[in-house]
């Protein structure tokens, strides 16, 4: 099988890009690389020509479905709205850091992460998947996908936003280290936390957005500071209540920090 050759850096001197359906002018987005900045700010800006370079650099990444019919969102890099947030929720790992070591691993997320796999192809619809060839993560884009939506980190619990998608990343990731779903009684689920399997690296790496990224950068604008902060924690919450057959909840609190291993 042949798959869509990973998207290269293109440098476009075009301003405006016609729209697909309204046959408009639409700005594109501009590329500016501030010292400090707020998740918001982070996807609401392009990356830069480096940040996809040093994603290129260590992963393979390939678009073999994109709604956007070459209509670009970015002029340098050229990428449509797609593979502006496939690279930013990929590049993400390597933004935030963490106060706390992670659970499953000594090393930083995105070093972890680009160790754990080889690529990730973007394809139309299905199922999220490990891995397909092998070490090639396969993300599933559907109508309703975050990565088609708006550059919003979070906008509900229940798995929606561009930070969900960092999180399906990484679960993925965990499927290619050897930890398949444990779970006999429900498809798709694990047996408990300590297994660190995907479910659980699912929940910590919330957990640890949550309590130990850095608060300057998880700023919100909207209802306080710390708008995003708790709704990671919901979600590894919501994840820990329903994605593991034999735990019974008791708590964030005793889950919060223990070591790395």
């Amino acid at each position: 099988m042949s798959y869509a050759r990973t998207v290269h850096i293109m440098v476009f001197t075009a301003f405006t890009v016609a729209a697909c359906s309204a046959g408009q002018a639409v700005p594109l987005i501009t590329s500016p690389a501030p010292d400090m900045e707020t998740i918001d700010e982070y996807f609401a800006r392009c990356p830069t020509i480096q940040e996809v370079a040093r994603v290129n650099a260590d992963l393979k990444v390939s678009f073999e479905y994109d709604p956007a019919d070459g209509n670009l969102v970015c002029d340098s890099p050229g990428l449509t709205a797609l593979q502006k947030r496939a690279y930013q929720t990929i590049y993400l790992m390597r933004v935030l850091k963490f106060s706390q070591p992670l659970p499953w691993t000594d090393r930083q997320l995105y070093d972890w992460f680009v160790d754990a796999i080889d690529g990730l192809r973007f394809v139309n619809g299905g199922i999220s998947r490990c891995c397909e060839p092998a070490d090639i993560v396969v993300i599933a884009v559907t109508p309703d996908s975050p990565l088609l939506q708006a550059d919003k980190p979070v906008t509900d619990s229940e798995g929606s936003g561009l930070m969900n998608v960092m999180l399906l990343y990484a679960h993925e990731a965990r499927h290619n280290e050897g930890y398949q779903h444990t779970c006999t009684t429900r498809s798709g689920d694990d047996n408990t936390l300590d297994e660190m399997g995907a479910w659980s690296i699912q929940y910590y790496l919330a957990l640890w957005v949550a309590e130990y990224a850095d608060p300057g950068f998880m700023g919100s604008s909207k209802d306080g500071t710390d708008h995003y902060r708790r709704l990671m924690l919901e979600h590894s919450r919501i994840t820990f209540l329903t994605r593991f057959c034999k735990e019974k909840y008791s708590g964030q609190a005793d889950r919060s920090a223990p070591s790395a291993r």
